[in-house]
């Protein structure tokens, strides 16, 4: 997780099939659809049942086809591939239990910690319900989360399933959604590297011994930012062309890898050097209000039932739509179509996002982020389309009707977005023809 821009939204924003002859799959008309919204449909804090880790694994069992599927993909083994003399000097078999229901029920007790949920939950039955037949010990439940998480395609296949699933009992879910992201910080500090680690310190310090003044090191660690200031901070920075433009965040701090002791180093805008003990965070660093150290966690929410139907976290000196290539491709594969529209924040509303949708018939709403050169509506006219994006009549300029049968969007025989039309006025004989224009400006 170290490095941090890795260009994914402008590499996958035309999609692989791209050019290529196939079955074209109509595109949902929004004019059948309406967006509806179930108040409270996932307030599980309310339901004694779900909230309840014990009572949560015990429900997921009586559905084998979701449990039994876990199981094998993440069940963890040893002695696969060995002889059975070779089997026999592993030592003593595994415990038998379920250590993907165990951390199931961790992620629903919401306890801050492994050790905080071994001493909270030592007489609960939800050791007996995952299959224990004791309580392990600590460090044993440590090792194997820590073997889980490299099983995580296993545990997002089977959530795939589940979405699937409702999928199946309620056809509008995943249909529209938002993308939204939220911030964490690691319990983790960033402090300042030591002297012999920093060499613009060094040169600090030389320049004032030569100038005969004392050198004054630098603060041991650098000042937590608040919540609420790295996140209107990270809004702020947002609203930019910058940004967009940028393999990184502006206030990101360059990582520079880990030393030999595992620690992580980042070198900031004065060449400064910095290191934390926690290898996976990313740091922001805001002037006057702090440093963030820690990520992003979110994805993709469906409007419906306000359910993550795709999720994950990331560093905090990457990009939330450089993560979304990726997001989508799970959000697709756990609906089993694209949506019909996706709700973004104006940190989002980038140039390859817009046709990244725009190519899969995937409509975006999100606000208008200021241009250098466009920071009125007006600005956003042109010949071909006003600044809502109606098309304009290629004879009158007259505004185009696009939301009727046989009219809006399509791919032409490159499969290149289209947008068909009609002249709303017909002024003159050759505003009555049908006309198209690409949804793609250049």
């Amino acid at each position: 997780m170290i490095s941090s821009y890795r260009g994914s939204l402008k590499a996958a924003k035309v999609p692989p099939t791209f050019g290529q002859p196939g079955k074209r799959k109509r595109r949902r008309s929004l004019d059948a659809l309406k967006i509806q919204q179930l108040a409270e449909a996932t307030n599980y804090d309310k339901d004694e049942e779900i909230i309840d880790p014990v009572e949560l694994v015990r429900e997921f069992k009586r559905h084998p086809q979701f449990s039994e599927e876990l199981r094998k993909l993440t069940e963890v083994t040893i002695d696969d591939g060995l002889a059975p003399e070779e089997r026999a000097n592993l030592g003593a078999p595994r415990m038998p239990g379920r250590w993907d229901l165990l951390l199931i029920a961790f992620v629903a007790s919401r306890d801050p910690s492994v050790f905080s949920f071994w001493k909270r939950w030592r007489s609960s039955p939800v050791w007996a319900v995952c299959g224990f037949e004791r309580r392990p010990h600590y460090n044993t439940i440590q090792k194997h989360f820590v073997e889980l998480e490299e099983k995580v395609d296993g545990f997002r296949h089977v959530k795939q399933l589940l979405v699937r699933h409702a999928k199946r009992h309620c056809p509008l879910v995943g249909v529209f959604t938002f993308y939204d992201f939220t911030g964490w910080q690691s319990h983790a500090r960033l402090h300042h590297a030591p002297l012999e680690q920093c060499p613009e310190c060094q040169k600090e310090k030389a320049a004032a011994e030569k100038a005969g003044k004392k050198w004054r090191a630098p603060g041991r660690t650098l000042n937590r930012a608040d919540a609420s200031d790295f996140e209107s901070e990270r809004h702020e920075e947002a609203d930019t062309e910058e940004h967009e433009t940028r393999d990184r965040p502006r206030s990101a701090l360059k990582p520079v890898g880990l030393d030999e002791e595992g620690k992580q180093l980042f070198v900031d805008d004065r060449n400064h050097v910095h290191f934390t003990h926690d290898p996976e965070s990313g740091v922001r660093k805001y002037e006057g209000k702090g440093s963030w150290l820690g990520g992003l966690g979110g994805g993709f929410v469906d409007v419906l039932l306000g359910a993550g139907l795709a999720f994950d976290a990331f560093r905090a000196d990457e990009a939330e739509f450089d993560h979304y290539p990726e997001l989508y491709d799970d959000l697709v594969a756990s609906t089993g179509e694209d949506p019909a529209a996706v709700s973004i924040d104006k940190g989002n509303a980038v140039r390859d996002l817009f046709e990244f949708n725009t190519r899969r018939g995937v409509g975006t709403a999100a606000p208008r982020r200021i241009y250098k050169n466009r920071r009125t509506g007006t600005d956003w006219r042109t010949d071909d389309f006003d600044e809502h994006g109606h098309p304009r009549c290629q004879n009158c300029n007259g505004e185009g009707v696009m939301d009727k049968a046989s009219l809006g969007w399509y791919r032409d025989r490159h499969w290149n977005p289209r947008i068909r039309f009609r002249c709303a006025t017909a002024y003159e004989d050759a505003c009555k023809k049908t006309q198209s224009i690409s949804c793609i400006p250049y």
